[in-house]
């Protein structure tokens, strides 16, 4: 009687003690909930600087168009108790917690939980900027943002900044397959102190031509798109002119630099800005004096370059004026000769009538080459013959210049491809493989 008088005490203590360690294992486990329904406990924390503080205030409006919830900002040095709840961004110091970042690329983030703060650091601000997206995309639930009291995630950041499309294409004759990273119209708008004051006047004001959403200049975001053809494992990177706006030394020295750090090779061509400033467009005494700055980035042969592959060749051609030379033409007509299937690339696409009907809605007119486009010299016209003639083995057109992206038939079953230009991140997967 006296034993089950006490399993009658004990039962209701074990219970309550279970109880408690669920309760408590559930509390622990339980996720953050930042924002929802209006409401938010968090506080952002951010150091005194403006790109810090542009980051705050843009986290800040995604968070409240996402929840409604408006949460407050505060600078490190006037923050409260440190015990609240806080999202700190980037080289903050709280609780003595540090992060170490120095792994990452200048994209990369982290993103860690720990007790009632999350922390979003980059190795550089634009680290910071790409864990702040993250941060959004990956932990907001409908019109919640949740995030696990565990979370620990590192990332290149790369997606954040690059905004790939794919195409695929299938070619007769091919045996392996191929990837391409196809980048055109970055529109680079950098300069020196040494340059004249003309020069710096002009790159303010096309720099405001090619202001980008996120803040991020084209020359900041240009070394993602190596970085991505490596993580992507590409075979070449095509880079199809106006990757310059304008022959700057800082320019050019820029597009080498990427171009030698990177592990997958490249071909260049030119574009139309390239090698021209806008007070001095085209003229001869520009094409003299800086086309030729261009010849190492262009394999030594600035107007005509082949890649050979196993079953595959490029064939890169300059028509930046809008025309191909005699000498284009020819070698062009004896490299086919080879058989093999074959890849142009090249600034300026030709002249199809769907493109055509895009180019001029957005241009005013057909700035292609070919008939139907820019009027064409006799070379070019003999040019454009070759490469639509059906007994060729041009199987693929890849260019630029049109800054918007699209895809059609120049001759039937062959694709002619244009890529939208790159200064907001965009580019194109362009992965073959044989019928």
């Amino acid at each position: 009687m006296i034993k089950l008088k006490k399993l009658k005490v004990i039962v209701p203590i074990l219970i309550l003690v279970l109880t408690s360690v669920v309760l408590l294992v559930y509390l622990s486990q339980k996720p953050l909930t930042i924002a929802s329904k209006g409401k938010s406990k968090f506080t952002i924390i951010h150091k005194d600087t403006l790109n810090d503080s542009n980051y705050a205030y843009l986290l800040k409006s995604e968070i409240s168009k996402i929840t409604g919830a408006n949460l407050a900002i505060r600078t490190e040095k006037y923050a409260n108790n440190t015990n609240d709840y806080e999202i700190v961004l980037g080289d903050v110091n709280r609780d003595n917690h540090i992060i170490d970042v120095s792994d990452l690329g200048e994209f990369g983030y982290i993103i860690e939980v720990v007790d009632k703060k999350i922390y979003i650091k980059g190795k550089t601000d634009y680290g910071t900027y790409t864990g702040i997206k993250t941060f959004l995309e990956k932990f907001t639930k409908n019109d919640k943002i949740v995030i696990g009291k565990n979370t620990y995630e590192k990332g290149d950041g790369l997606d954040m900044i690059i905004s790939p499309i794919e195409t695929e294409l299938k070619i007769k004759g091919i045996k392996n397959d191929y990837t391409f990273l196809h980048v055109t119209d970055t529109h680079l708008t950098l300069f020196s102190d040494s340059d004249t004051k003309e020069v710096k006047a002009s790159s303010y004001s096309r720099s405001q031509v090619f202001m980008t959403s996120d803040g991020i200049p084209s020359g900041e975001r240009l070394p993602g798109f190596f970085h991505y053809a490596e993580k992507i494992n590409a075979d070449m990177i095509f880079l199809t002119g106006d990757i310059a706006d304008f022959p700057t030394e800082t320019n050019i020295e820029v597009i080498t630099d990427n171009i030698k750090k990177c592990k997958i090779p490249s071909l260049f061509v030119l574009g139309n800005h390239d090698w021209s400033f806008e007070w001095d467009y085209h003229s001869q005494n520009t094409k003299d004096t800086y086309i030729p700055k261009y010849k190492d980035l262009s394999g030594g042969n600035i107007d005509f370059q082949v890649k050979e592959f196993e079953d595959l060749q490029i064939i890169a051609i300059n028509n930046s004026e809008n025309q191909v030379s005699q000498e284009q033409y020819e070698l062009t007509k004896s490299q086919l000769e080879n058989g093999l299937p074959t890849i142009l690339i090249m600034h300026v696409p030709i002249y199809i009538e769907s493109l055509a009907v895009d180019t001029i809605s957005v241009w005013g007119r057909p700035i292609l080459m070919g008939p139907g486009g820019v009027t064409p010299s006799d070379w070019t016209t003999q040019f454009y013959n070759l490469i639509t003639n059906e007994d060729n083995n041009v199987q693929a057109i890849i260019a630029g210049h049109l800054h918007f992206d699209h895809e059609d038939e120049f001759l039937p079953g062959r694709m002619q491809i244009v890529t939208q230009n790159a200064t907001e991140g965009h580019c194109r997967v362009i992965k073959i493989s044989g019928k």
